[in-house]
Formats: C-alpha cells, structure tokens, sequence
C-alpha cells in the first residue's frame, strides 16, 4: 500500500512532467505490473482496478511516441493479466484485447527487437531507459534489457500454459526463459524457470531412469557454483529451492542409495536448506511422507526431519487465518489439520 500510494501521489502531482520522460512510464508501468503480480491478495477490487486504468493510461502515452519502448512496457503490464483472472478481465475491457492472444504479439515484438539492436542504440528514448539501469549502456546493455522483458513475459505465460495443463508448451516456454535469463547472466532467474522446466518434466512422465534426478542435482550444484554464487537472501533462498527438489527427487526414485544420498545431502548442506523457512518446512514433510511409511527413516534422519508446530505456523502464518493460529499451536489439533498421517510433525 505504501508503494501504491507513493506511486499515485507523483504521478497524480508530477504526471505532466513525468510524460515528458518516457523511460519513466515504463518504470511506473513495472512497478504497478510487479504490484498486481506479487501482491494481488492485499488489494481490493476497486484498488486493483485503479491499477489498471493507471497501467491503460500510461501505455496510451506511451503509444505516442515512436519507440520500441512501447514493447517493454506491454511486456511488464500484461504479466499480471495472466496470473490473475480479474485483472485479466480489467486489461481486455479497458483496451478490448485478448490477452493471450497480445502475448504472442508482444513476444514477436521482442524478438524483432533483438535484430534491431544497433537501431534501437539511435533510439533516444529507449537509450535514456537502457542508462537508468546500467552503469554502461552499449550494445550488451540494450540486449540484456529486451532479454529481462522476454524472458519475464515467457515464464508468466509458462506459468499460465502450466496450470491450464498445457505442459510441452509451459516446459518449453520455462526452458527458453531460462536460456535467456543465462544469457545475460541472470542466474538466479534462471535457476527458477530451469528448476519450473524439471518439475513439469516430473508431471509429464517420471523419474525412472535418474534423467530428472541428475537434472536436479546439476541445477542444484549450479546453484552452488563459486563462479555465481552470491551471500543475498535472495539467492540463498533460491539455492534453499533447488536443494529441496533435488532431495525429493531422491526420495522419489527410492532405494537405499538415494536415501544414503539424501543423508550426505542434509549432512553437508543442512544451512542451505534452512535459508528458506518455508522451502525447508516443505521439504522436510515431504520427505517423511515419502520415505516414512516404506520405513526408510532411520532414528537419525528421523530426528533431522522433524517439524515442530512452531515452524510450520511461521512458515505459512501470512496465509493462515489469524483466528486458526492458537488451534495449530496445539500438537494433537495439528496432527488432525494435515490429516493424522505420519509427516514426522512433532
């Protein structure tokens, strides 16, 4: 909220003179994108409405000017409209388009883009937007930010093909983010849409034969890598992920190997696994309901994986009615709340 209104109160008082710079359009397109994206839940109707009619009205602007800004800006605006089926609806009312359908267009868009790199270095507008962000704003400058716009449209409509069971074209789509994202050196990225890839991969098919496993573990050594590796709690949380899915991949394929690797894994990287509270929660419940009822956990593991009440509240208290917090705080309240299995909740 307070950015919502830090937002609306300069452009509200500084909108004549903001239009005058249109690399600042698109940031504050990004910023209301990047809003109703990641923060939907806290907004009501009529909020997320005035962010679209913002998002309408700075992109009218913007289609003023002769510049392939126009493309990133649409790229930011249109990935909450996917993720959300009323913004979804909001964005084709106020503009009367399909929203899928201005996906495809807007990533044709930024294909073309990337052919016209030396072009695009005349383009004055778009280099004032290059400049904000980059220290150097050469021809390196100019591909990595129509990459960012790609590769942050492909993995919202992966996302998108994913959960309307599309699953080749949601793998194919977080494969190319991914690619993208390595390109210009966005690992942390691309640590994410790789490890969306693999997990669509589990859903398609299965894990016989160690392919998958042994793609999680190369993601998860990636992640790992001295050479990218960064001590932000962005990044370790990333890497707390990409551990998570390698151990539960092990459990899944089963055997005593992938139970005594699972040991070595928790053993030498237990700190990257609690880097992320709620990743480390989830992992550890899944693996005691995999492992647990074929009696793979020896006293040892067992006491490893455990999870108290107090863990899981922290974990999940955003997304948790206030009103339901103290009956979790009690042991046997929780063990009926995940349904009495044995999931090695203390």
């Amino acid at each position: 909220m307070y950015i919502l209104n830090g937002l609306n109160y300069v452009l509200s008082g500084y909108g004549d003179s903001i239009k005058g710079h249109p690399q600042s359009l698109v940031v504050a397109i990004s910023a209301y994108g990047r809003l109703l994206r990641m923060h939907r839940e806290y907004f009501d109707y009529e909020e997320v409405k005035g962010m679209v009619d913002k998002i309408v009205g700075l992109l009218d602007e913007l289609g003023r000017i002769k510049s392939g800004l126009g493309v990133i800006a649409w790229a930011y605006a249109l990935a909450p409209a996917l993720e959300y089926e009323d913004v979804r609806g909001l964005m084709e009312e106020k503009r009367g388009i399909n929203v899928v359908n201005k996906f495809s267009e807007v990533l044709e868009e930024l294909n073309k883009l990337r052919e016209r790199v030396q072009e695009l270095m005349s383009d004055k507008e778009f280099m004032s937007y290059v400049e904000s962000g980059s220290i150097k704003a050469d021809e390196e400058a100019v591909k990595k930010v129509i990459l960012e716009a790609s590769s942050h449209l492909k993995h919202c409509l992966a996302h998108y093909r994913l959960k309307n069971d599309e699953l080749d074209e949601a793998e194919g789509l977080f494969n190319e983010a991914a690619g993208e994202d390595r390109e210009i050196g966005d690992y942390e990225d691309y640590l994410i849409s790789r490890g969306q890839a693999l997990r669509v991969e589990v859903i398609e098919g299965s894990l016989v034969g160690n392919k998958l496993v042994d793609g999680f573990r190369q993601l998860y050594e990636e992640a790992l890598n001295e050479k990218h590796f960064k001590h932000t709690a962005s990044y370790l949380s990333n890497a707390s992920h990409k551990l998570g899915e390698y151990l539960v991949s092990l459990a899944l394929t089963g055997g005593d190997e992938g139970v005594k690797k699972i040991k070595e894994l928790i053993e030498e990287h237990w700190w990257v696994l609690y880097a992320n509270e709620r990743s480390s929660v989830l992992t550890r419940l899944m693996l005691n309901a995999l492992l647990g009822p074929k009696d793979r956990l020896d006293n040892e593991l067992k006491g490893r994986l455990v999870v108290k009440p107090g863990e899981l509240i922290e974990a999940f208290k955003d997304e948790t009615n206030s009103e339901l917090l103290p009956a979790l705080r009690l042991p046997s309240s929780l063990r009926t709340w995940v349904g009495g299995a044995n999931l090695g909740v203390d």
